[in-house]
């Protein structure tokens, strides 16, 4: 190896430890993505580069640019069924009937790392889908703040217009019960979210690894975002998700998660698993 690419490698090395301390990426992970978008800088430009991401703010604009580079931006509506499933016939109704009990207006959730809101889109459906009481048309009121480190996803869920395309697209997975709500509209190219989802949701930029930005939420969903974090990262995270959480709140992990913050039980069935939060005095 030679001196330029020993210095190149420090570069990288040392922005990247900047990325997994403020972003919580695998620092092996953060190394290679760092690694490839520092190749598109010009080589005697590079180390000033560097000096500058690093002494930047978070809020800075350079920031910002190069951490969307970083991210990955994968989602799609009603991922993992099983979990879909679970919330549909169980864990809505069961807290919309709290809410009732208790007297509060709508059901308060945060979706975590939303990317371009698909997510958020599905559960606003979803809540429309189950309500409590059996009464037709009964709808679940709820309150949904999806949030995302990607300015440009947020951009997008905003917009809330997607393109169909054959393949892996953001419709990959609708369920049979589903397909005509999604399947309609006067685009054959693209869906577009109705008026009656858009009231329920709102997004904004936010780190999971900053303090919660919601309180006594009924319904905390972090999936498929974890899975890129180190373990120090990964509790951290866990740790201000469950934060948001009002006692007898549910948090929703991915599928490939492990519940890292105490005072989580374990509920669902044999295909989906989520996480009630105890009580006080638990």
């Amino acid at each position: 190896m030679n001196l330029v690419e020993l210095q190149a490698g420090s570069m990288a090395s040392r922005l990247a430890e900047v990325v997994n301390r403020r972003v919580g990426l695998r620092s092996a992970d953060a190394l290679r993505k760092v690694a490839s978008s520092l190749a598109c800088v010009e080589h005697a430009c590079r180390l000033a580069y560097v000096e500058r991401m690093i002494a930047s703010s978070p809020r800075d604009r350079d920031w910002v640019d190069f951490v969307e580079r970083l991210l990955v931006h994968e989602t799609y509506f009603f991922r993992h069924g099983a979990q879909i499933d679970l919330l549909r016939q169980d864990i809505l109704p069961r807290l919309d009937a709290e809410r009732r009990q208790a007297g509060r207006p709508a059901l308060v959730v945060w979706i975590a790392g939303c990317s371009t809101g698909e997510e958020a889109w599905t559960m606003a459906f979803l809540a429309r889908q189950a309500g409590y009481s059996g009464a037709v048309g009964d709808v679940v009121p709820v309150s949904i703040l999806a949030t995302d480190l990607s300015e440009k996803s947020l951009a997008t869920a905003r917009q809330g217009s997607y393109d169909r395309m054959h393949g892996l697209d953001s419709f990959r997975a609708i369920p049979p019960w589903a397909t005509t709500y999604f399947g309609g509209g006067p685009d054959p190219k693209a869906w577009v979210v109705p008026p009656s989802l858009r009231g329920s949701v709102r997004f904004q930029c936010h780190n999971v690894l900053d303090a919660a930005p919601v309180v006594d939420a009924d319904l905390v969903i972090c999936r498929n975002l974890l899975i890129y974090f180190d373990q120090a990262a990964n509790t951290q995270a866990q740790k201000n998700l469950v934060s948001a959480l009002r006692p007898g709140g549910v948090l929703v992990l991915g599928p490939a998660d492990l519940p890292r913050a105490g005072g989580l039980e374990p509920i669902g069935t044999h295909s989906a698993t989520v996480y009630l939060k105890a009580a006080r005095g638990m």
